[in-house]
């Protein structure tokens, strides 16, 4: 079995001094399905956290909202150019939207790009042995640095 969710909230010292590992709803046996139990964050291994934050949308919803972020960036960079050639202020220049519509563009290729390199097929979302070495591992560190 593995625990699938060590973090230092999970680990407990008893009275006689042995540690040991609590809320075992996320485990589950070597080579079976992951539980969808949200898990630490900062525990996570990299295998599972592919799984637990993988993009909700399809490729072509991503690419379809990426085309519409995209022309409406356009748009506002050349109002903005107009703004600017604008000698008696006209509307100003809204660095905020622009800004804003940037980030969304860069999130959704971030999206896409993941969605693309990446394979969410039934090896991924299996529990192995190497997602509690992880977890035990950052855990420990945070235990005896007391570091986040």
């Amino acid at each position: 079995f593995i625990h699938a969710d060590i973090t230092p909230r999970n680990v407990i010292r008893s009275e006689d001094g042995d540690i040991k590992l609590i809320d075992l709803d996320a485990t589950v046996e070597i080579g079976e399905i992951l539980s969808t139990k949200k898990k630490g964050t900062a525990y996570i291994s990299p295998e599972a956290a592919k799984i637990e934050y993988k993009p909700t949308e399809t490729i072509e919803e991503l690419r379809t909202t990426l085309h519409e972020s995209m022309d409406k960036l356009t748009e506002i960079l050349q109002a903005n150019v107009e703004a600017q050639d604008n000698l008696d202020g006209g509307s100003g220049i809204d660095r905020e939207k622009q800004d804003h519509l940037y980030q969304k563009v860069k999130t959704l290729q971030s999206k896409i790009g993941v969605l693309e390199n990446t394979k969410y097929d039934q090896e991924y979302t299996r529990g192995k042995e190497s997602m509690d070495i992880w977890s035990f591992g950052v855990t420990m560190y945070f235990l005896c640095t007391e570091k986040e």
